[in-house]
């Protein structure tokens, strides 16, 4: 049992401060005006007169992860890269699923927007054998509960834009 623990925690502490460094980025775009030198990562792609992702999926946040993942690799951490991707193409996935269903920019859609940190992460160190099944769902039931309360941590320190 102490070890499923620690499985999910180290999952939802790594991604969440892959996801934390992400809302810090954006924060400090629009605090200087950085925006402009930051490109959409879909390339500013549309289907059907909806972008296929948010404006706030970006290639400086790309950097970011793989920034993220090489620094959880240099501290060790063999599977670095696969949570900071796994963190970035989880918000990817989650704002195409968004754009798919009309909600607008920074619109929330609870399901999707909760621990979609986590979701992907957790699920390619599932399929990589790096993670047992029931600390996958422990990591996501414990992200969908805690994410709120970092989301509105991070709005009430100017980090984040919407809850």
């Amino acid at each position: 049992m102490d070890t499923l623990f620690k499985e999910a925690e180290t999952l939802i502490i790594l991604a969440g401060a892959v996801n934390i460094a992400l809302n810090i980025l954006g924060a400090l775009k629009r605090r200087f005006g950085l925006e402009r030198f930051d490109a959409p990562f879909d390339f500013r792609i549309a289907i059907g007169g909806r972008r296929l992702l948010g404006a706030s999926t970006t290639w400086i946040g790309f950097i970011l992860c793989a920034l993220s993942g090489a620094l959880m690799s240099v501290w060790g951490i063999a599977y670095g890269y696969v949570i900071a991707f796994g963190v970035f193409f989880g918000h990817a996935l989650g704002s195409f699923i968004k754009r798919r269903m009309g909600v607008a920019d920074g619109g929330p859609l609870p399901l999707v927007d909760r621990a979609n940190f986590v979701v992907l992460s957790g699920a390619a160190l599932l399929f990589m054998g790096s993670m047992r099944p029931v600390a996958y769902v422990a990591a996501v039931i414990l992200a969908y509960f805690i994410h709120p309360v970092f989301c509105k941590l991070g709005v009430m320190l100017g980090i984040r834009v919407v809850q």
